[in-house]
């Protein structure tokens, strides 16, 4: 394809490129991580939001494009991805992990009009000016990217890494879910063909995309500051907080979890707000009705807890 058919930067200068995938089911949560940025950025440079999807619906869109008002420094663009996913059976996906997870995968054949880019997980909050991770200097690397703190590495995920990635070393086991990627290298690296062809070895990969990049950049990776990828509930409590990641406890799910209050400030200023509120309720109540009466009982408890919570939320945001 002729790269005048991929997508150009959207500012002539200080164009901060930032990348999400998403389907329509996440898009509330996208929504709620596009808000943060507009929020914490700055009227010094401008933001190229691009959306790697396949089926967002159009009203999605708009609620999605309504986030930057009429910001002039922000551009949000949809990318539709679909023509570029040759054999979808290849990626392995489950009830819970949709074929988006893997999009990233992607950003080498789609961004050959870029240098560098920001690649962010949909389950993200960030508090600071997003250029500040973008102006790091990845030094020839790939990517770069934070290291996975020791208290998410059960022994059965070390032996995995070790006997079926083969790592030499699981303490350079990455996240990706907050990435800068260094365009020009993975080209040259040829990301895209080497993912192919061992995600065709490793059939089901228990951490998808993700362990097939740590696979096959292992010693390729600028590893950065972990506070630009805070993982809520297991990092270190003492680092400083750029970028919130809500690895495993989502706090549309429980209000009470650590920072929730933090992605609500911001949930709160989307129009996703409601609808956030009313599915994740409506999966406990759907939930509730099919278990036995024990776990009837703690399910209606939970409810109690998260109503109580997010009536507290939302008197504290609004004194």
């Amino acid at each position: 394809m002729n790269p005048k058919n991929y997508p150009y930067p959207a500012f002539k200068e200080k164009n901060i490129p930032i990348i999400f995938s998403s389907d329509d089911n996440y898009c509330p949560y996208l929504g709620v991580a596009i808000k943060s940025i507009i929020n914490n950025s700055s009227k010094k440079n401008n933001y190229d939001i691009l959306i790697f999807n396949e089926n967002i619906s159009e009203i999605n869109k708009k609620k999605l494009l309504t986030t930057k008002n009429k910001l002039n420094n922000f551009s949000i663009r949809f990318i539709n991805i679909k023509k570029f996913i040759k054999n979808p059976k290849l990626f392995y996906t489950s009830s819970y992990i949709s074929i988006a997870t893997y999009y990233r995968l992607f950003i080498e054949k789609i961004c050959k009009n870029y240098q560098k880019v920001i690649y962010l997980d949909c389950d993200t909050i960030i508090l600071d000016d997003i250029t500040k991770l973008f102006r790091i200097n990845l030094e020839n690397k790939l990517f770069g990217a934070v290291i996975i703190p020791e208290k998410l590495k059960s022994k059965e995920l070390k032996k995995y890494v070790k006997k079926t990635l083969k790592l030499q070393n699981d303490l350079e086991y990455f996240n990706t879910g907050v990435l800068i990627i260094n365009i020009k290298k993975i080209i040259e690296f040829k990301l895209f063909k080497k993912s192919i062809n061992l995600l065709q070895k490793i059939k089901n990969p228990r951490l998808h995309d993700q362990d097939i990049l740590n696979t096959i950049c292992f010693g390729k990776i600028k590893f950065i500051n972990p506070k630009f990828n805070h993982f809520m509930g297991y990092s270190n409590k003492n680092n400083k907080k750029t970028i919130i990641h809500y690895v495993i406890e989502k706090p549309w799910q429980d209000p009470s979890y650590p920072f929730s209050e933090i992605f609500w400030k911001y949930a709160r200023l989307t129009p996703f707000y409601e609808e956030i509120i009313y599915t994740n309720i409506a999966k406990l109540i759907k939930k509730e009705n099919n278990q036995p009466p024990s776990l009837k009982l703690w399910i209606k408890f939970k409810l109690t807890k998260i109503k109580s919570k997010l009536i507290k939320i939302y008197n504290t945001t609004n004194p």
